[in-house]
């Protein structure tokens, strides 16, 4: 079981059976690559997330880790191999990670990241040339940070064991504390956290995580890829642990997705002047409506957008939904004063105000406004398909 301090158990995966690997075949370990970094994006995120909603600051455009990997080929290993080092003098990622613990239950865990020297924060680790490594996938990563770029090539051994599985070893010049991740599937951790704790959702996603932990031989054989204990949690999840545990408290239902409700139009224009109409509902952490009046403020990042439309900070106001948890419209207009042609974006994301704690929606827009006419698109938190 996970200590409260939020200690990290070893990765392991099972190896790609020999038949299948006899035809240059390797998925499994080429899973474990995939699922590493989008594990490693998402915890960004939640440490970005949360640190803007407790200090009410917005997040900078652009700021979020992105990765592609390409190129990824696996083969036996010969005893000899340089994964690749960065330029010397180039900046690193250094990842930290923030655990936070409630009582005796598993931690939730968000990781910041950020570049530094790299002599404040480079690795000495070397692969190893003999040893108990079967395989090793080397592989192209592509990695923006803060507006900071850059392309190189990492490399994972895997260590066997007897019982077929393996250990998977981290080799990745920018992010050389990489490995340290390998094997962690925390909770995300979800801000505001004394109002989160408290909630049927949190003592449902505990549960999961005990048993993760405590009945390894019990986990699904194959997890989606970026997979973090909690993603799983069911509203009858945490029905089950509200009757059992009687602990947790109301919200029953945590602000977490928004929906796009009726057909946004216009009622004047385009092009401009024009004013774009969109009403929305609030959704629970299982996409189900919130049947009641709640606050909604709504905030762009940047203020002013980038772009050639306006010098101007977006105009935002704080509303109430229906009890329905319906709001709007919201409005998205442009005077007909703007250049023509023109083109200006910025990124729209809500909080939704539950008995006393502003929660941060999951649903994020990209506004791109033009004078012919103002586009809308879901790009975090969208509804599933269908």
């Amino acid at each position: 079981m996970q200590a409260p301090t939020g200690s990290i158990e070893p990765a392991r995966i099972r190896t790609t059976p020999a038949p299948v690997a006899a035809r240059g075949r390797y998925p499994n370990e080429e899973r474990f690559v995939r699922d590493l970094y989008a594990r490693l994006m998402r915890y960004d995120l939640a440490a970005r997330e949360f640190h803007a909603i407790e200090s009410g600051a917005t997040i900078a455009p652009g700021s979020y880790l992105a990765i592609t990997l390409r190129d990824l080929r696996t083969q036996a290993w010969t005893g000899s191999g340089n994964p690749g080092v960065s330029p010397d003098g180039a900046d690193v990622l250094t990842i930290q990670r923030q655990a936070l613990c409630n009582g005796d239950d598993p931690c939730h865990a968000y990781y910041d990241v950020f570049w530094t020297q790299a002599s404040a924060a480079r690795s000495a680790h070397q692969p190893p040339s003999t040893g108990d490594v079967s395989r090793y996938t080397r592989y192209t990563v592509t990695l923006t940070l803060a507006g900071v770029s850059r392309t190189y090539q990492a490399v994972i051994l895997y260590h066997v064991a007897s019982d077929g599985t393996a250990t998977p070893e981290v080799i990745d010049p920018v992010i050389p504390d990489l490995d340290a991740l390998a094997g962690d599937r925390a909770p995300l951790a979800r801000a505001p956290w004394a109002a989160y704790t408290k909630t049927r959702h949190y003592a449902a996603v505990a549960q999961k995580a005990r048993d993760w932990h405590a009945n390894p031989s019990s986990r699904a054989l194959s997890v989606p890829i970026g997979f973090i204990v909690g993603d799983d949690v069911s509203r009858d999840d945490e029905m089950t642990v509200a009757m059992t545990a009687g602990s947790c408290t109301a919200p029953e239902q945590i602000p977490t997705f928004f929906v796009v409700v009726g057909t946004p139009r216009y009622t004047q224009g385009p092009p401009a002047p024009y004013v774009y109409n969109i009403n929305r509902q609030i959704l629970d952490q299982n996409r189900q409506p919130i049947n009641m009046s709640l606050l909604v403020k709504e905030i762009y990042s940047p203020a002013v957008p980038d772009g050639d439309c306006t010098n101007q900070p977006v105009q935002t106001s704080d509303n109430y939904s229906n009890d329905a948890g319906i709001f709007g419209p919201d409005l998205y207009s442009m005077p007909g004063t703007a250049p023509n042609p023109c083109t200006s974006t910025s990124v729209q994301r809500f909080t939704v105000r539950l008995n006393g704690a502003d929660w941060g929606i999951q649903t994020r827009y990209k506004v791109t406004w033009q004078y012919s006419g103002v586009e809308v698109t879901c790009i975090e938190g969208c509804p599933p398909p269908g």
